[in-house]
């Protein structure tokens, strides 16, 4: 499989998963990531792949106190 930086069309529906894996682990509930900030994640080099893209969702999911 190739690499995420090489398929950045993954991006919103990874990030579509994870919010909804870490919203129901922090019993949160954020309701998506925004246009904008899947332009800029599209746009990231992803160096440490899928894994990096999860550990970001989880963090910023974890900290939010808004939907």
């Amino acid at each position: 499989m190739p690499p995420l930086r090489e398929r950045p069309e993954d991006i919103p529906d990874l990030c579509r998963q994870f919010v909804e894996r870490y919203n129901g682990r922090f019993k949160k509930a954020v309701e998506g990531v925004s246009d904008s900030a899947i332009k800029l994640l599209s746009s990231h080099w992803w160096p440490d792949n899928i894994r990096e893209l999860e550990n970001l969702i989880e963090r910023l999911i974890a900290f939010s106190d808004k939907p």
